[in-house]
C-alpha cells in the first residue's frame, strides 16, 4: 500500500458540462404539458368530464383505405355520432376523480402499534355522575339505548352457517 492519503479522483457524471443529460433529469415536463395544452387550447379534466357526461361523440368519417377525412358537398367533413362505451367513460371518471376529490390515505389504528393497555383511557367519574340525578338519569339513558342498539345488531346480523361435522 502506499502512503499518499491523497483521494483520487472519481468521476461523478459520464456526461460534459452542458450536455442536456449532465445533471440529472430537468423536471420541466409538467410545464411543458401546461403550455401545449395552453397554445392548443384545450384542458385535459374538461375534456374528461365531457366524456364522462356525453352518451356518444361526433368525429369526422374517415376513408377506411386512406384514412383521410371525408368531406360532403359544402367541403365540410361529415361527422356521424358514435356512442362511448361504458369502459371508456369509468376510465375517465377514475382518470378525473384525482384531481376532484382528494385522495384518502390509509390510517392505521392506535392499537395496531400499541399495546391498548398503554393506550390512555378517559376516566368516569362515578361519584360525580351519582351525585346529580340529572347526570344519573342521562346514564340510565345512554346505557339503555347501548343495549337496544347492541340487541338490534344481533337480531340483523346474518346467523352463523350450521356446523355439519
Amino acid at each position: 500500500m502506499s502512503d499518499n492519503n491523497e483521494a483520487t479522483p472519481v468521476a461523478r457524471n459520464k456526461f460534459p458540462v452542458g450536455h442536456p443529460r449532465y445533471g440529472g433529469k430537468k423536471r420541466n415536463s409538467t410545464r411543458r404539458a401546461r403550455e401545449l395544452a395552453e397554445e392548443l387550447g384545450i384542458d385535459p379534466l374538461e375534456a374528461l368530464l365531457l366524456l364522462i357526461k356525453a352518451p356518444a361523440i361526433e368525429v369526422a368519417q374517415t376513408d377506411p383505405v386512406t384514412g383521410d377525412v371525408i368531406l360532403d358537398a359544402d367541403g365540410k367533413p361529415k361527422l356521424t355520432w358514435i356512442p362511448i362505451p361504458l369502459d371508456v367513460r369509468l376510465d375517465a371518471a377514475k382518470s378525473a376523480v384525482r384531481y376532484i376529490h382528494p385522495t384518502l390515505q390509509a390510517t392505521a389504528l392506535a392499537s395496531d402499534y400499541c399495546d391498548p393497555a398503554q393506550m390512555a383511557t378517559p376516566k368516569l367519574d362515578i361519584e360525580a355522575i351519582l351525585a346529580k340525578p340529572e347526570l344519573l338519569e342521562a346514564a340510565q339513558e345512554l346505557a339503555f339505548f347501548l343495549i337496544e342498539a347492541e340487541d338490534k345488531a344481533d337480531r340483523h346480523a346474518p346467523s352463523p352457517p350450521p356446523d355439519n361435522a
